[in-house]
């Protein structure tokens, strides 16, 4: 009975995990520019983008943006 308990609360924050980064995503999708990317996978969201690391670390906006999604 323990076990079964344990599989559906594993199956619900699973799905809750994933229902949260679909939101993380489209977030992501309206805030960032046209060519950086958000997309779900089996991880997280995941950004690309060409040149991402530096502009993470040198744009002020998508700075901000990232940082807004943490809290």
């Amino acid at each position: 009975m323990f076990e079964t308990l344990m599989a559906r609360v594993a199956a619900r924050a699973n799905d809750r995990a994933a229902e949260q980064a679909r939101r993380i995503a489209a977030r992501l999708a309206e805030a960032l520019p046209g060519d950086v990317h958000a997309r779900t996978d089996a991880e997280g969201v995941r950004l690309t983008g060409r040149g991402l690391k530096r502009r993470l670390a040198l744009d002020p906006a998508l700075k901000w943006t990232m940082a807004e999604l943490r809290e």
